[in-house]
């Protein structure tokens, strides 16, 4: 793990297994992949967005289609996962 300290950063940033600490990112695109997740503690995030990728976007697409109307699945999303589909 890396650990950063009052770091700017732009473009593309990796943020799986790395803590980031009091960083400013201004027009970055955070990738989380779904290895360990980051710390990110006292950041400024300006123009700034999040991409998720391999086994992270593959979780985001099941929970996707589990909190469709139609699946009869979104009281156990909500149960899992309490105040994200509030």
């Amino acid at each position: 793990m890396t650990r950063y300290v009052a770091k700017p950063f732009s473009g593309e940033v990796e943020l799986d297994g790395h803590e980031f600490i009091d960083c400013d990112f201004r027009g970055a695109t955070l990738v989380f992949s779904g290895g360990k997740p980051p710390t990110i503690s006292g950041c400024e995030l300006a123009g700034s967005k999040f991409e998720f990728r391999g086994a992270a976007a593959n979780t985001l697409s099941v929970l996707q289609g589990m909190s469709q109307r139609d699946s009869g699945l979104q009281a156990v999303v909500r149960a899992s996962l309490p105040g994200l589909l509030d």
